[in-house]
């Protein structure tokens, strides 16, 4: 959108404003491009992602107790659990998963 504003205020100005003023339309316009450009570039998003996780806190204690109703084949129906969803692993007391 600035792009477009300089291009169309540039034959005006042309037109109307005193040779030292024209000298600076063209700096703001090349200021207006270089800030509408300004991205950080991949290694400086990858550093600060890598920032961010390895300072993400990851402990969970959660202790919630429900009813086990059937074991097989490494599956447990347990009910009661109310922050656990389908097929979600959990760990008992005894350390099985």
């Amino acid at each position: 959108m600035l792009r477009n504003v300089a291009r169309i205020a540039r034959p005006l100005a042309a037109r109307s404003l005193a040779p030292a003023a024209r000298l600076n339309l063209g700096a703001v316009a090349t200021a207006a491009r270089t800030y509408a450009s300004a991205k950080p570039s991949t290694s400086e998003v990858s550093s600060i992602l890598e920032q961010r996780i390895l300072g993400a806190n990851s402990e969970v204690d959660l202790q919630e107790t429900g009813r086990v109703l059937s074991i097989g084949d490494g599956i447990a129906r347990v009910y009661g659990l109310k922050n656990c969803q389908a097929e979600e692993m959990v760990e008992f007391s005894s350390g099985l998963k």
